[in-house]
């Protein structure tokens, strides 16, 4: 029988190393791109309420996206931990942070928390996709467990060098509509806009 929790544990580990390795060149490449795929998004054009993240550890980053949505008026959202459990928190233009246990910054106590079924967008990090939208996290469960009441769009972001043909999946991980990165969208929402140039693109590099 395979061993699906030793299975997650070794790829997040390779995935993490990948994402960690590009320079900080690359980074500012790919959140530039990536701000410009998500911008021409229908689904973010419509959008009121859009949740981000604040990017660690090598993640893809959305602090261009988080400008754009100010300013087309959109209401921004980051996560907030409480426990085993996490809500999104309006942080505005200037508003100050605070630093979770994990060292990640979020919004203060003083603006209240949303849960998922109040957004209209949330853009979630990843360690690991496959081009039908299955998601790898970090592995706290934060995300699987607040997205259950999830209304609007969940959408995925993150580097193309973190896509997988496949990954071990349990009943409670959670499938996103799709995932965009620095090369564009791919994924269940964005059938036929080209998401199979990532796969590609990712087989060809390997030895």
């Amino acid at each position: 029988m395979v061993d699906k929790a030793a299975s997650k544990r070794a790829l997040r580990a390779e995935m993490r190393a990948r994402r960690r390795s590009l320079s900080a060149a690359e980074q500012r490449r790919n959140a530039r791109l990536l701000a410009g795929h998500v911008a021409r998004l229908p689904q973010f054009r419509a959008a009121r309420r859009v949740a981000l993240y604040w990017a660690a550890d090598g993640e893809i980053d959305v602090a261009p996206v988080m400008r754009l949505c100010w300013q087309r008026r959109k209401r921004v959202y980051l996560p907030r931990l409480a426990g085993r459990e996490m809500h999104f928190a309006e942080l505005k233009r200037g508003k100050r942070t605070i630093h979770n246990r994990y060292g990640i910054p979020e919004p203060d106590l003083s603006a209240a928390a949303e849960k998922a079924d109040a957004l209209d967008l949330i853009l979630a990090p990843l360690v690991a996709f496959t081009p039908a939208g299955d998601r790898l996290g970090m592995g706290g469960g934060f995300y699987d467990r607040a997205l259950g009441s999830a209304r609007g769009w969940v959408v995925g972001v993150a580097h193309s060098c973190q896509c997988v043909e496949a990954l071990p999946q349990e009943s409670w991980d959670l499938r996103m509509a799709g995932v965009i990165t620095e090369k564009g969208p791919v994924g269940p929402l964005f059938r036929g806009s080209g998401g199979s140039a990532i796969f590609t693109l990712m087989k060809s590099r390997q030895p």
